[in-house]
C-alpha cells in the first residue's frame, strides 16, 4: 500500500507539469486509487472497478483531467460504486455510478467541465448527474495520440 500511495505522489509531482501524459500512466494513478480506496473501505462498501482497454501504448491525455470525478465518487460515496473504463481506437469512455451523501459538494466536477471545454473542446461529451443520493458521470472522449517516430 505504500508503494502505490507513493506512486500516485510521485506521479503528481514529478509528472504531471506537463500538457499531455500516456494514458497508461493516469490509469495507473486512478488503479492505485480505487485500490487505497478499497482498503479504505474495506468491508463498508461494495467498488466496482472495469478496465476494458484497447491500444494504449499511444494514447495520450492531459493529466489528472478525469480523476476529480472519480474522487467525488469516493469522497462522497455511502456504499457502492461502480466504475467502468473503456478505450476503443482513440475514445475513451467513462462510467461512474455512485450513491453518495445528499448535499456532498466538490469542485472538481466544474474544474473537469472547463478543462474539457478549453482543452478537447468538440472532442467531449459529459453527462453528469448529480442527485440527491445518487452520483453518475459518462464521459466519451476523444484522445489525442502520440505520433510514433519511424527507426
Amino acid at each position: 500500500m505504500t508503494l502505490k500511495l507513493s506512486n500516485m505522489i510521485r506521479y503528481t509531482l514529478y509528472e504531471t507539469d506537463v500538457e499531455q501524459v500516456p494514458l497508461q500512466k493516469e490509469l495507473d494513478f486512478m488503479i492505485n486509487y480505487v485500490d487505497l480506496q478499497e482498503t479504505r473501505f474495506a468491508d463498508q462498501a461494495n467498488i466496482n472497478f472495469r478496465l476494458k482497454i484497447h491500444a494504449l501504448d499511444n494514447l495520450m491525455i492531459s493529466p489528472l483531467l478525469i480523476f476529480p470525478l472519480l474522487e467525488k465518487a469516493f469522497r462522497c460515496m455511502k456504499s457502492s460504486c461502480e466504475v467502468d473504463i473503456k478505450t476503443q481506437e482513440a475514445v475513451l469512455e467513462l462510467k461512474i455510478e455512485s450513491d453518495c451523501f445528499p448535499e456532498c459538494y466538490h469542485a472538481g466536477v466544474e474544474n473537469v467541465q472547463k478543462r474539457l471545454a478549453f482543452l478537447y473542446p468538440n472532442k467531449h461529451r459529459l453527462k453528469v448527474i448529480d442527485n440527491e443520493g445518487s452520483y453518475k458521470v459518462e464521459l466519451r472522449l476523444e484522445l489525442n495520440q502520440k505520433l510514433l517516430s519511424p527507426n
